[in-house]
């Protein structure tokens, strides 16, 4: 019940979890709810009496997507070619989607706390479009500790523990300062804010803006291959650390002997660890696995499985596995078929789905059968001929 002096809002005020954060009276609490009551009456006020036109919202990005310095920037993972844990990552920048939230008017981009402990904190990053209504937001969660390859003494009093990461090195976990959490924290509300500002972007609209951008590199790539060299070279030095000779060992030659799309996929790296995506190390570890991969026949031969059972290698027509069928062409594979069940000594189909065991198809009927029926690779075969060799010496 209001008594006049503000005991109910006093109440209201001190039932609120303060969850870490400062606490304010109930004065505070009514001033700044009107506040944020009035400006969200503006705005919107503003946005129906201004509603936004969809071609001008693709003019505009389009005009920004033809600027060389905006395009080199708009996108992280550029066409594609840059992988993270095994998966392609690819899309529209942070530096992008800021361009799509001006463009497109009428919407804005808001953050705020909603929770704090000594140990992690919780921030809710909201888009909300005003002419529609329209809100979308995330939360993103995040510890106060930051991750050290190696510390200094002032940093002694701040290990919480360690951990040996993927390589067999050793991290030390060390309470964050608050420049470190000011870095993390933008770092994360940045991608978040991204990812919701895209949702908004109608997607047609998006896709050409995109597709503006690459045509707006290949231009400048073209007309100056060398200075854009330079330019990307540069951009690593000055903000990722990351020096020619560095970018050189990523690519197999110097950085001046770049083709256009390595220089796209350059960019789109750059884009990435500036971003906050992942870090320098992170894609040397990742380019040293493809290629320990690569090396591997039997790696090789899961490839090849996998993109058989996809629909994207070469192969005949799938057919059931039948016990005892008979040996129609004189093929390779087909001998090579025959030779391994005779070798296995057990029952065909168990010994089917041991040679797709060997090549690493997965164990599933149908890719089984796709692998049986069609044509081995050159891996795929290099992989059951060392199977034999192997199941004769035991049988010696």
């Amino acid at each position: 019940m209001q008594d006049g002096t503000g005991t109910q809002a006093m109440a209201l005020a001190d039932d609120r979890p303060q969850m870490g954060m400062v606490a304010v009276s109930a004065d505070q609490y009514g001033h700044i709810e009107a506040l944020v009551r009035s400006e969200i009456q503006a705005r919107t006020a503003v946005a129906l009496a201004r509603p936004r036109d969809l071609l001008g919202v693709r003019d505009r990005l389009l005009r920004d997507a033809a600027r060389p310095g905006f395009a080199m920037s708009a996108e992280y993972g550029a066409d594609g070619k840059f992988r993270r844990g095994g998966k392609m990552i690819t899309g529209p920048s942070i530096r992008f989607a800021e361009a799509a939230l001006r463009a497109m008017g009428n919407m804005v981009a808001q953050e705020q706390t909603i929770h704090d402990s000594d140990t992690e904190q919780t921030v809710r990053v909201s888009v909300a479009d005003l002419e529609t209504n329209t809100v979308v937001a995330q939360e993103v969660t995040y510890s106060k500790t930051v991750e050290r390859r190696s510390v200094n003494s002032d940093d002694h009093d701040r290990i919480l523990g360690q951990r040996t990461n993927s390589e067999g090195k050793t991290l030390y976990i060390v309470q964050a300062s608050e420049v470190d959490l000011f870095a993390k924290r933008g770092a994360l509300v940045a991608r978040a804010r991204r990812n919701l500002i895209l949702n908004m972007l109608p997607g047609d609209i998006k896709d050409d803006a995109i597709a503006e951008c690459r045509e707006t590199r290949k231009k400048a790539d073209r007309a100056d291959p060398g200075g854009a060299a330079k330019k990307v070279a540069d951009a690593f030095s000055v903000q990722c650390n990351v020096r020619p000779d560095d970018l050189a060992k990523y690519l197999g030659h110097p950085v001046d002997q770049c083709s256009p799309a390595e220089l796209d996929e350059l960019r789109g790296v750059f884009a990435a660890i500036r971003d906050g995506q992942t870090t320098w190390p992170e894609v040397m570890g990742n380019k040293d696995a493809d290629e320990k991969k690569a090396a591997d026949p039997l790696a090789t031969a899961r490839k090849a499985v996998a993109d058989k059972v996809q629909g994207r290698g070469t192969k005949t027509a799938a057919t059931p596995i039948q016990p005892h069928a008979e040996v129609v062409t004189a093929s390779a594979s087909d001998i090579l078929r025959e030779r391994w069940v005779k070798a296995a000594k057990m029952d065909r189909n168990d010994a089917i789905r041991w040679a797709a065991e060997t090549c690493g198809v997965p164990a599933d009927d149908e890719a089984i059968k796709a692998f049986w029926a069609s044509e081995f690779t050159d891996a795929e075969q290099k992989a059951l001929e060392a199977k034999l060799a192997e199941v004769a010496t035991a049988g010696e």
